[in-house]
């Protein structure tokens, strides 16, 4: 079975995994914990391997992006779909 690999979407207060949409540590390289406020620690993610970054904010420039994940390539989208 392959491993599934989503896009870390990353905005001024949070970070969310594009595969489940759910909130995500962006320190992590894999989703494994849903974090944020309301959320009960401890909160599985859906595992997925983070492969790329993005942003919804056009004002994120790479540079940006790469200051967050400089292990990670940008990707080029700005819709929320992997």
């Amino acid at each position: 079975m392959s491993e599934q690999t989503a896009t870390l979407w990353i905005d001024a207060y949070f970070s969310k995994c594009g595969k489940c949409k759910r909130r995500a540590d962006p320190k992590q390289s894999h989703h494994i914990s849903v974090v944020g406020p309301g959320i009960e620690v401890g909160t599985r993610g859906c595992g997925a391997l983070f492969v790329k970054t993005a942003s919804l904010r056009h004002e994120f420039s790479s540079d940006d992006l790469l200051a967050v994940r400089p292990d990670l390539p940008v990707g080029e989208t700005f819709t929320s779909s992997d």
